[in-house]
């Protein structure tokens, strides 16, 4: 895992955690404030489009997606969820810096489209448990 950093606004940390076979994903984690115990976690996939918001304010499409920005969603989601800690998953690549591929979790085609291959979905629960267990030492 690589050194927390964080972010501007609320209580949202950027990491990137490692998983299964060595592959690493970037990922934001919100925790409960301070004084709250997590009971629950709440995992987030971001879709298409979705990144830092510092990057959608480049893209000219993402520009007007802007308030959905990764930090955004994840301190959104931890206000809907407050006993929770927050993990929102960044896709491993953008195509066209747009497309979401989640190559890491399924097998997919150019532009981030699963195939659906069922071999993998046990590989995929594996990384997902591996960034999870990686991310933990920082969720407390």
């Amino acid at each position: 895992m690589s050194s927390p950093e964080k972010q501007d606004d609320s209580n949202v940390i950027r990491m990137r955690a490692t998983g299964l076979h060595g592959k690493s994903n970037e990922l934001l984690l919100s925790k409960p404030r301070r004084g709250q115990a997590a009971t629950q976690i709440v995992v987030y996939f971001p879709g298409d489009v979705q990144d830092y918001a510092s990057r959608m304010e480049q893209h000219p499409f993402g520009k007007k997606w802007k308030r959905y920005s990764l930090e955004w969603t994840t301190s959104h989601l931890q206000e809907r969820f407050p006993s929770a800690n927050v993990v929102s998953i960044k896709s491993a690549r953008f195509r066209e810096e747009s497309y979401s591929c989640y190559e890491h979790f399924v097998t997919c085609d150019y532009y981030g489209t699963p195939t659906y291959n069922q071999k993998h979905w046990a590989w995929a629960y594996c990384h997902l448990l591996a960034l999870l267990k990686d991310v933990s030492t920082e969720a407390g």
